[in-house]
């Protein structure tokens, strides 16, 4: 019997944002795939999420796994004006 291994892409909401803050904090925290040194706050990302505007054009989206959990996330970003690349 094979299992259910669907995924779900669909647009970010608000509620989200927990997710995928600890997503990328994961990420910063084992290095190397982002230039942060240190976990960004749950403010901080809500900020990046905002900042994606106009959506259609700079969507945020989520990736739910089988049981719904929000397992990833992605974006396109418009010109970066940081210091350092998000």
């Amino acid at each position: 019997m094979l299992e259910d291994m669907s995924y779900t892409i669909r647009a970010a909401v608000d509620a989200d944002v927990p997710a995928i803050a600890d997503i990328y904090n994961e990420a910063v925290i084992r290095g190397g795939a982002s230039a942060d040194l240190e976990p960004v706050s749950l403010e901080s990302r809500r900020a990046w999420v905002d900042s994606h505007q106009p959506r259609a054009k700079y969507p945020v989206v989520v990736i739910k796994g089988p049981e719904g959990a929000v397992v990833g996330f992605g974006s396109i970003s418009g010109p970066d004006t940081t210091a350092s690349p998000n």
